[in-house]
């Protein structure tokens, strides 16, 4: 599994591109290709952090709408 670090790197490559780029065009398709790569950044660090703070076998306990089974 791909980690954060990976995808803000990803972030930072479309970055340098669209700030190399001389076409419009082209440098928005960069910053929305950096935008994706931000937003999974940090679905990916929120997924990191509720892993480490849930109590091993949490996951039985609760339905995905938080109620109780």
């Amino acid at each position: 599994m791909a980690t954060a670090d990976y995808f803000w790197r990803k972030a930072a490559e479309y970055t340098h591109r669209a700030e190399e780029t001389n076409d419009d065009e082209v440098r928005a398709f960069f910053y929305r290709l950096r935008d994706a790569w931000i937003s999974a950044a940090n679905r990916n660090e929120m997924l990191e952090s509720l892993d480490k703070c849930a109590p091993l076998g949490s996951s039985s306990d609760v339905s995905m709408s938080g109620a109780p089974h």
